[in-house]
C-alpha cells in the first residue's frame, strides 16, 4: 500500500509538473504574437496618421516631396534628382512689323498662310488716318491704312511662317523671344496631384462623418480643395496652348513708292513758269480783291450815305450863317 500511495503521489506530481509547463508554454505562445501584432498597428496607424498630416501640410503649403520612384513628371519630361526637367517646355512669341505697296493683298496673304498652317487670329484691328476723304479735290496718292494682328500659329509652323512674312512686304523689324516654362509646368502638375489626393481622401472622409460639425468643416475644406484644382486646371490648359501654339504680332503699314530723282529745267523753261507764276500770283491777287470788295459793298453803303447827310447838314448850317451878313449892305443901299 505504501508503494501504491507513493507512486499515486509521484503521478500526481508529474501530471501536474506537465500541466504547469505546458500551460506556461502555450500562455507564451497565444500572448506574444498578439502583443507583437498590436504594437505593430499601433506604430503603423501612428505612422500613416504622420504622413496623411504630412501630405496635408503640404497641400495646404502648396508645396509637395518629390515622388521618388516616379522617373518622369506627368508631363512626360524627365525629372532629375536635383529636379532639372530635360524636356523643356517652351513658349515662343515674336513681334514684326511690316510696309507694304499693296496693304489689300498683304493682309490676305497673312490672313490665308496663318489658316494654311492650321493657325488662327486672336485678334485684328485695323486704322485709317485719311480725314480728307469727304473733300472732292482729295488726293488719293496718301498712305494712311494700318492693320495690327495677334497670330497664333503651331509651333511647329514658327519658324517658317516668319520666314514667310518677308514674301508679304518689307520686313522693318522682327523681335523674338522664348520662355522656358519647364519647373512652373512640373511644379503646377505636382500640386494638382497633391489636391486630387487630399480631395479624395476629404471624400472619403465625408461618407465616413457621424456629426454634422465633422461634415460641414470636411465640405468646407473639400470646396477649397476643388476650385483650387479647377484653377490650376486651367492654369495647365492656358500653359498647354501657349505651348501648343506661338504667338506673333505684325503690324502692317501701307506705304507709296516714290521718284527721288528730279529733272534738270533749262532757263528758259524756268523764266517762263516764274512770268506763268507771276502773273497766276497777280490774277489771284485781283480776284481776291475783288471778293473782298464784293464783302464790303454794304458797308461802303452805308458809310457813302452817311457821308452825303453829313455833307448836306453841313451846307444847310453854313447857309444859315451866310444868310443875315449878305442882306445888311442891300438895305443900306436902298436907304
Amino acid at each position: 500500500m505504501a508503494k501504491r500511495f507513493t507512486v499515486s503521489v509521484l503521478l500526481l506530481c508529474s501530471v501536474i509538473a506537465l500541466s504547469c509547463i505546458s500551460g506556461c508554454g502555450s500562455s507564451s505562445k497565444s500572448t506574444s504574437p498578439a502583443s507583437g501584432y498590436d504594437s505593430f498597428r499601433t506604430s503603423g496607424a501612428m505612422d500613416a496618421d504622420a504622413a496623411d498630416d504630412t501630405a496635408a501640410d503640404e497641400t495646404a503649403s502648396g508645396e509637395t516631396a518629390p515622388d521618388s520612384s516616379a522617373s518622369e513628371n506627368p508631363s512626360g519630361a524627365a525629372v532629375s534628382e536635383s529636379g532639372s526637367v530635360s524636356a523643356d517646355k517652351l513658349i515662343y512669341s515674336a513681334d514684326v512689323s511690316l510696309q507694304t505697296l499693296e496693304y489689300d493683298v498683304t493682309l490676305k496673304k497673312i490672313h490665308q498662310g496663318a489658316a494654311s498652317l492650321g493657325g488662327f487670329i486672336e485678334s485684328e484691328s485695323e486704322s485709317d488716318y485719311d480725314y480728307s476723304w469727304y473733300q472732292e479735290d482729295a488726293s488719293s496718292d496718301s498712305s494712311t491704312r494700318s492693320a495690327y494682328l495677334s497670330l497664333r500659329i503651331p509651333s511647329a509652323e514658327f519658324q517658317g511662317f516668319l520666314d514667310s512674312l518677308c514674301d508679304y512686304g518689307k520686313v522693318m523689324n522682327k523681335s523674338l523671344s522664348t520662355e522656358n516654362i519647364s519647373k512652373k509646368y512640373s511644379d503646377t502638375q505636382k500640386r494638382k496631384e497633391a489636391l486630387q489626393i487630399e480631395a479624395d481622401r476629404l471624400t472619403e472622409m465625408m461618407e465616413k462623418a457621424e456629426t454634422i460639425e465633422d461634415m460641414i468643416s470636411v465640405e468646407s475644406r473639400l470646396t477649397e480643395v476643388e476650385t483650387q484644382l479647377n484653377q490650376i486646371n486651367t492654369d495647365i490648359s492656358d500653359m498647354d496652348t501657349d505651348i501648343a501654339y506661338s504667338t506673333v504680332n505684325v503690324s502692317i503699314e501701307e506705304v507709296k513708292k516714290y521718284s527721288t530723282s528730279v529733272k534738270e529745267q533749262k532757263y528758259i523753261e524756268r523764266i517762263s513758269e516764274a512770268f506763268q507764276n507771276s502773273w497766276k500770283g497777280f490774277a489771284n491777287f485781283f480776284k481776291n480783291l475783288l471778293i473782298v470788295l464784293i464783302y464790303l459793298i454794304p458797308v461802303l453803303v452805308t458809310a457813302a450815305a452817311a457821308a452825303i447827310v453829313v455833307l448836306v447838314i453841313r451846307k444847310k448850317k453854313k447857309r444859315k450863317k451866310e444868310g443875315p451878313k449878305t442882306g445888311q449892305p442891300e438895305d443900306r443901299k436902298d436907304s
